[in-house]
């Protein structure tokens, strides 16, 4: 039995707003389109179909915690594999003292704790709540809160169109609660 889901018109308002305000962010008729910005749209696509994947699996009756490792296990060993293909070293230097500094050690700390583990985890609990759709909307902030913290940390120009860009995604936020 397929359990598919109409999606509603403020839904499609918002993808709409949200693809907008990210067009708007990204200012590509100013700044023109960078390799960074191909690939982070690539990396959408992918979300998109692991948002979709999992509302599939976390709606069912299924430990959550469970899942979660699995992916994460998953995750872990495909890029453990993507980093000897593409990024070869020598494993036996790498295990130096010199190679683990504390600029490295923070940020596998940070991105493998809070960026990876801590907020997938909340993403697969918060999906058996809310609707793959609104969990995709909800992810349309990420690229408006980069551009804040770089903003922010390093100074980087946002201009008028990435603030209006911005506002429209918050706006798609709050249509899709609707």
């Amino acid at each position: 039995m397929s359990r598919k889901q109409k999606v509603s018109h403020n839904i499609w308002y918002s993808v709409f707003l949200a693809l907008l305000g990210l067009f708007m962010l990204l200012d590509p008729i100013n700044a023109g389109i960078k390799i960074g910005d191909i690939i982070t749209f690539g990396c959408a696509i992918c979300f998109a179909g692991h948002i979709i994947a999992q509302d599939e699996a976390v709606k069912k009756e299924i430990n959550i915690f469970r899942f979660f490792l699995i992916q994460i296990g998953i995750v872990c060993v495909l890029s453990f594999l993507c980093s000897i293909i593409f990024e070869p070293t020598d494993l036996l230097n790498s295990m130096q003292v010199e190679f683990w500094s504390s600029t490295l050690v923070n940020a596998l700390l940070i991105n493998g704790i809070l960026a990876t583990t801590v907020a997938i985890m909340i993403m697969v609990w918060a999906q058996k709540i809310v609707t793959a759709s609104q969990t995709a909307i909800f992810f349309s902030l990420e690229p408006l809160f980069a551009a804040l913290f770089s903003w922010y940390l390093i100074g980087e120009k946002i201009g008028l169109y990435g603030m209006i860009g911005g506002t429209i995604i918050v706006v798609a936020i709050i249509i899709s609660e609707n």
